[in-house]
């Protein structure tokens, strides 16, 4: 049972690998919106099941304060430092054009950005918000998950919870289309309705422990996934897009995120087992948030990649290219932090002794 405990989080390792690359090729994509939609139809909600499927619910109200604390220390802070670092950025490369005014008017901006928390530019009484950029998942992420654990300590009724989860799902979706709320509180409740269908998708799964993921499942919702796209792309034009807070076809894209996220898991069931590849994924998956964090960085190398090519797919390739070359570098130094922590560890027990 622990080995297919195992095998079950490696091939989620594998698809969160492989998603987050399709992050970075979506956007950089900005002419081929097919292609994007294929991507975006449901990249961003595969992150938010899969972190449903791997939530476990706090015992107590303790227990869900202390587990806020290490989330806001995961999700929170690097939101916070990437923020912090693309303005001084800002400031630095723009700084000629700065005096003391505009420098406080400049930060006054930045903070009203960081507040509204999202994905694209916001519109309020007729006032523009300009976007925080892809930190918004990190903070969707973190309250979208606080206040789903919460939820469940207060409403003890399975069909309650899973009912009140569903209600305030739609209400995020009815309320983004004539609103955008602040911190993307509407995407947050959208995101608890994603993290309902992957705990939904754990408890099946433990209920058939001789594996229910296999390539016929894959492929199963893979065409479930290619006609429920196209049918939504074909009479609306657009597809899923959360930080665009674009729902066509309510819940039928929802239906493709779904089915898109199970098929990608079916067919990681096997491509794991593909010789380095494989393990490169799962690494990959396993410190997706770093990547993220590195991508949301690589936006400094554009004078590089741009004068190499001006073709999508190439700068593409390029910005996967580069993360990868940064993000192992942070393995290496964090593996070697590790083992000193834990050379340090002995040392002291040695001492103790």
């Amino acid at each position: 049972m622990l080995k297919k405990e195992n095998e079950r989080i490696d091939w989620i390792d594998c698809a969160k690998g492989i998603a987050i690359f399709l992050v970075i090729i979506g956007h950089t994509l900005t002419v081929h919106d097919l292609v994007r939609g294929f991507i975006f139809s449901f990249h961003m909600p595969l992150f938010f099941i899969f972190s449903g499927m791997l939530m476990h619910f706090s015992d107590d109200i303790h227990v869900w304060k202390k587990k806020q604390l290490r989330a806001a220390y995961r999700l929170i802070l690097p939101a916070i430092v990437v923020w912090a670092l693309r303005s001084i950025i800002y400031i630095v490369h723009n700084y000629a054009s700065f005096d003391i005014q505009s420098l406080i008017s400049y930060i006054k901006t930045r903070i009203i950005i960081l507040f509204w928390g999202s994905g694209s530019v916001v519109t309020v009484s007729d006032k523009t918000v300009e976007a925080l950029g892809m930190m918004w998942f990190l903070i969707v992420l973190f309250v979208a998950k606080g206040i789903y654990d919460f939820l469940h300590l207060c409403i003890h009724s399975k069909f309650c919870f899973t009912a009140i989860t569903i209600v305030l799902g739609v209400m995020g979706v009815v309320i983004g289309s004539v609103q955008w709320l602040p911190l993307s509180f509407d995407l947050v409740l959208v995101a608890m309705l994603f993290l309902l269908i992957g705990q939904t998708i754990q408890i099946y799964l433990q209920a058939y422990k001789k594996g229910i993921i296999n390539i016929g499942l894959g492929i199963f919702n893979f065409v479930i996934y290619l006609i429920s796209f196209v049918f939504v792309y074909h009479f609306t034009g657009i597809y899923l897009e959360l930080a665009g807070r674009r729902y066509p076809l309510f819940p039928l894209c929802v239906v493709t995120a779904v089915a898109g996220t199970i098929a990608l898991g079916g067919f990681c069931l096997y491509i794991r087992k593909i010789p380095y590849v494989g393990n490169a994924l799962c690494i990959v998956g396993r410190h997706s948030l770093a990547m993220l964090c590195i991508h949301m960085m690589d936006y400094l190398a554009a004078p590089v990649y741009n004068y190499v090519s001006s073709n999508e797919f190439v700068i593409a390739f390029i910005r996967i290219i580069i993360d990868i070359v940064i993000f192992v570098i942070y393995f290496l130094l964090k593996n070697i932090q590790q083992k000193m922590q834990i050379m340090k560890k002995l040392g002291k027990e040695e001492g103790m002794r």
